[in-house]
């Protein structure tokens, strides 16, 4: 029996890589074909922002998960849309990339260092949140199911030199014009496209693709609805030979529309047959040719388990019926495909909707929109246990489609590349990290005269560390400088030189692991960072924890929703607690009933502006202005337009100089509590007037719009 994917391995079958939202496989491809000599005809990647002083790490919960790197959104593409599937490739020289889809098109991002995720081209399309990428050999295909335009074919032969070509795109049958989701069966070179929106039907449009630039329409098959597809080539029992389709759907596109789980032999296109058994004296409606299980509303993907016993399905929209207090990913005995049944179901304890999930060597992962990554072992097939997670949306694990779409663990590396909706694509390594960090001393703040600094570095096998790799990197306003770190006893030291006193200071651990992986403290550095400065220990000048009144003034022209000091209720957009430790109390706008419904309860229709009381900083040597501050700000098929303004005066109000601009469409819109911190001689002189404001707005009336603040303070960062 010849095994495609080695990391699969599965008994009595060959399983083809596919998924809603992303999959397809990609393997290492060989590149004996002819060098492309059309050139690239794409436009730019955005330009990637260095991390600045203002990007401050966001809580994301998580138990046995490494955050190895991130790509915010508006770094994927330029425009504020959202993102929504991502898949694999490695290129014909090894390396990996990242394939993303987002609302506006696709961007190919090299992530052979996940630490550094490069962008490296993007193509634009028509607008459409749903929208999916597959590969074949050294081709990717790319269609989605709300803007139309057909399936676009583009070689990656040359990825590796910046160099994409987009080599046609096929518009016919029209069923193709809106496709859902792509997906390749690549030992028959077969690339299957359903769902979409011609017709109502959509179920399944087949191509040959021995000819990969050239796909070659096959076949249709539109008796039902479905918006994904598994593919199995059997290769030993009663089904051996046969090419059979795990199907999710439903009578039309509709929530609800006769929803169950149908399997197909499509081993003869002209000949696609229901695999399930019916009883021929009774009609359609009491024998359909699916399986209705229990409260489907929207079946919507699923993967076998490697010995093809199995199947997990997600079903996009159980959550809102039945008796369902948690999702659930539902297990099938699939041993005899001609009578499917359900025979459990497991769930990770939140109401967030499952999305796609992937099984690799018996771990299932899972992308569960607002509840994040989560991944469950299956040792015991019928009840998979909960072994790992990362919550890419910390506000709440409610039931609404936002957070993560897609979680896609094939890549050599087993670098897992997770797209989130709104903030982007995390790379995340899943269980014990080859190098966890320990540091024993306090670094700031950084002693203007040098120091050193030290780390434990604990290895999950002997020889994981390359020791000459362990470094510490300063940044206080130049870059990032590496300092090498060399072995003292159990630890790693590391000398800083003198450096200019006053400064804030950015800094992070970085070492490799034999594999070639690079681990860093904190994780995801340099996105995420440690903060400090250059100087004598802070004294606090003036701090408002929001408990009592302290002088500030509300104004501004907002019809509703200004700002009010208050305990947080909480909802979709607003934060369901502050940030004092031991309080309760911040300035907030908008939403005041408990887990209300946001849209018509937030800001609306103008500005509100908080302002605070006079700060007399005439004595004061070197302050700084720290704060935590939430934003949220959101449209419809992408981020919202709004902004979110920090400004200081010197002249009592008189005139006022932006310190922080929030947005409009970046990822600091979502939602979380997030400090930030400025040095005050940098934008005013230092007088017995100071004011700070915060300006919230909402002047369109289809986006959400809540603001936030707490823990206010005025630090003295001096120098001796």
């Amino acid at each position: 029996m010849t095994i495609t994917r080695a990391l699969l391995a599965p008994l009595g079958a060959v399983l083809l890589l596919h998924c809603s939202g992303s999959s397809s496989s990609s393997g290492p491809a060989s590149s004996s074909e002819p060098p492309v000599d059309s050139g690239d005809s794409s436009s730019p990647p955005p330009t990637a922002a260095a991390p600045s002083f203002r990007r401050e790490p966001i809580d994301y919960p998580s138990s046995n998960v490494t955050l190895l790197g991130w790509l915010p959104r508006d770094e994927i593409s330029g425009e504020s849309f959202l993102i929504s599937d991502n898949v694999g490739y490695v290129s014909p020289s090894g390396d990996e990339y990242a394939l993303v889809t987002h609302s506006a098109g696709i961007t190919f991002v090299r992530v052979s260092d996940p630490q550094r995720p490069t962008p490296v081209a993007e193509f634009s399309g028509p607008e459409s949140l749903l929208r999916d990428v597959k590969t074949f050999g050294n081709y990717a295909y790319e269609a989605n199911s709300l803007g139309g335009g057909g399936i676009r074919v583009f070689d990656l032969r040359e990825i590796d030199q910046g160099k994409i070509a987009h080599v046609t795109t096929i518009t016919d049958p029209p069923e193709v014009d809106k496709v859902q989701n792509l997906v390749v069966n690549e030992s028959r070179a077969l690339l299957y496209c359903a769902g979409g929106g011609h017709p109502s039907r959509q179920g399944l449009t087949i191509f040959d693709l021995s000819n990969p630039a050239e796909p070659r329409f096959l076949a249709n098959w539109h008796d039902r609805y479905t918006p994904d597809v598994f593919l199995v080539n059997y290769t030993e029992g009663p089904y051996a030979g046969r090419e059979i389709a795990f199907l999710y759907t439903r009578e039309s596109s509709a929530i609800g529309d006769q929803p169950g789980f149908e399997i197909l032999d499509v081993t003869d296109k002209n000949d696609i047959r229901t695999v399930l058994i019916a009883d021929p004296l009774a009609s359609i409606i009491e024998n359909p040719p699916y399986y209705a299980y229990p409260d489907a509303q929207v079946p919507h993907q699923g993967w076998p388990s490697a010995d093809l016993r199995y199947f997990y399905l997600n079903d996009e929209f159980d959550e809102r019926v039945g008796d369902w207090p948690a999702t659930v990913t539902r297990v099938f005995d699939i041993t005899d495909l001609s009578r499917p049944q359900q025979v459990s179901e497991f769930s990770s304890g939140r109401q967030s909707s499952d999305h796609n999930l992937y099984v690799r060597d018996g771990w299932i992962y899972e992308a569960n929109y607002r509840s994040g990554l989560r991944v469950f072992e299956t040792s015991n097939p019928l009840l998979p246990r909960e072994i790992a997670h990362f919550d890419t949306y910390p506000n709440d694990d409610g039931f609404s489609l936002n957070g993560l779409f897609n979680a896609w663990p094939f890549l050599p590396s087993r670098v897992i590349l997770g797209s989130d909706l709104q903030r982007g694509l995390f790379l995340w390594w899943v269980g014990e990290p080859a190098l966890s960090f320990e540091a024993p001393s306090e670094v700031s703040p950084i002693d203007p005269e040098g120091q050193e600094v030290t780390i434990r570095i604990a290895e999950r096998d002997s020889g994981s560390l390359v020791p000459s790799s362990v470094e510490f990197l300063l940044n206080v306003g130049q870059g990032f400088t590496p300092y090498p770190a060399t072995k003292r006893g159990d630890q790693y030291v590391a000398t800083l030189p003198p450096v200019p006193c006053g400064q804030q200071a950015e800094f992070f651990w970085s070492a490799q692991s034999e594999d070639g992986l690079t681990w860093t403290h904190p994780e995801g550095a340099p996105r995420f960072i440690h903060r400090g400065h250059v100087g004598d220990p802070e004294v606090v000048l003036w701090q408002d924890s929001m408990e009592t009144d302290r002088g500030w003034v509300v104004s501004g022209d907002a019809r509703a929703g200004a700002w009010t000091r208050s305990t947080p209720a909480g909802s979709d957009a607003a934060p369901r607690a502050d940030r004092t430790e031991t309080g309760t109390q911040c300035w907030l706008t908008g939403v005041d009933q408990p887990g209300g419904f946001p849209m018509g309860q937030d800001l609306d229709g103008g500005s509100t502006i908080l302002t605070s009381p006079p700060l007399d900083l005439s004595s004061a040597s070197d302050p700084h202005l720290r704060y935590w501050r939430w934003f949220y700000n959101h449209g419809d098929l992408r981020l919202g337009e709004e902004t979110f303004v920090v400004e200081v005066s010197e002249t009592g109000g008189r005139d006022w100089i932006v310190v922080e601009l929030v947005g409009p469409g970046t990822t600091e819109s979502l939602g979380s509590w997030m400090q930030q911190r400025f040095r005050l001689r940098d934008f005013v002189e230092l007088t017995d007037d100071v004011r700070v404001r915060f300006v919230a707005s909402d002047l369109d009336s289809d986006s959400l719009v809540e603001a936030a603040l707490d823990e206010f303070a005025v630090i003295e960062a001096g120098c001796r």
